[in-house]
């Protein structure tokens, strides 16, 4: 169950930014791309997700994203993005970066593997889920712990990881 009252508007948010880009003509994003721009990106055939530009790449003209909305990380070309509509920043983000606590990769691995972060989804996927800040890493971005229901219990999934 999603509380938060803007979370509804964002299924009409992403219907009406996929008729709006899926017409030709609309502006592209201009170069030079700058950090923290946010635009609009193409997810997949017709749909178009708010995102922010937090990486430029001018050798290969393209630049890294993260959906400010749905989460991720993305790489993509330049020439894909298009300028986003003022309307379509009023909703305020509905995803917000986390970190899992006590949750780290393997030793001597830069990033968790795929089989880590499929086990996550397989736990999560669809469910809602109570999520509690703990601290804040050195970057700034709040350590949480997660809990998923199970019957009429609540199970950790930073434990189950």
């Amino acid at each position: 169950q999603h509380t938060h009252p803007t979370f509804h508007a964002l299924r009409n948010l992403d219907q009406e930014m996929s008729l709006c880009y899926s017409h030709p003509g609309c502006p592209p994003l201009p170069a030079p791309v700058e950090v923290g721009v946010i635009c609009a990106a193409q997810m997949t055939e017709g749909a178009w997700w708010r995102a922010q530009v937090v990486g430029y790449y001018e050798d290969t003209k393209e630049v890294e994203l993260r959906y400010v909305d749905y989460g991720g990380y993305v790489m993509v070309k330049i020439d894909t993005l298009r300028q986003i509509r003022s309307d379509f920043v009023a909703l305020p983000f509905q995803g917000s970066e986390v970190i899992l606590e006590s949750i780290a990769p393997l030793p001597g691995e830069e990033g968790f593997s795929a089989a880590a972060k499929s086990a996550l989804e397989e736990m999560t996927r669809g469910l809602p889920l109570l999520a509690q800040v703990t601290n804040c890493h050195t970057s700034g971005i709040p350590l949480v712990q997660i809990w998923k229901t199970e019957g009429e219990e609540l199970v950790s999934v930073n434990r189950a990881l």
